[in-house]
């Protein structure tokens, strides 16, 4: 017997593309929801364009209304001619979801040939100063960032 294809896990879906070789800035909730309030501050900022929304069997079954349009949790906005999308949720990611959730993200993101990925999250401090800590793969984006963040030395990331 045969089997019926099955969905994927993950679908990205959005309008064609204007932006070229974008940089991706995206916020995922997280401590003090500082990815999230840093994104939307960015698409308000620079009035940027809802292009797509991702979704996903792992998400919770709702949707998020702004000025009384219902949206995706997880959407996707673009600044073409600055050459950026956001990827924002306001949704936190289950732990089970966030392998193929990334996964499907990078393969997204290799595709439109995104030229940077940068994300925002809030990570907690014993001194109530507020700092940006910085962190990249490799040592060129290392030294793109010193000089503007405090580098994080050692320690763990999680999530998407």
């Amino acid at each position: 017997m045969a089997s019926e294809p099955s969905e994927p896990l993950v679908n990205i879906i959005s309008e064609p593309l204007k932006s070229k070789n974008p940089i991706i800035i995206e916020g995922f909730p997280g401590i003090g929801l500082v990815g999230n309030i840093a994104c939307q501050h960015i698409i308000e900022e620079l009035g940027m364009k809802y292009v797509g929304s991702i979704d996903s069997r792992y998400f919770p079954p709702l949707a998020v209304l702004f000025n009384g349009i219902v949206y995706m949790p997880v959407r996707i906005y673009e600044a073409p001619k600055k050459d950026i999308l956001v990827i924002i949720s306001d949704i936190p990611i289950h732990p089970t979801a966030s392998y193929d959730l990334s996964k499907a993200l990078v393969e997204w993101m290799i595709s439109i040939k995104a030229k940077n990925i940068i994300s925002i999250a809030g990570i907690a401090t014993t001194t109530g100063l507020r700092r940006v800590f910085g962190g990249a793969t490799n040592q060129e984006m290392l030294e793109r960032i010193k000089d503007k963040t405090e580098i994080f030395q050692v320690g763990t990331i999680s999530g998407i």
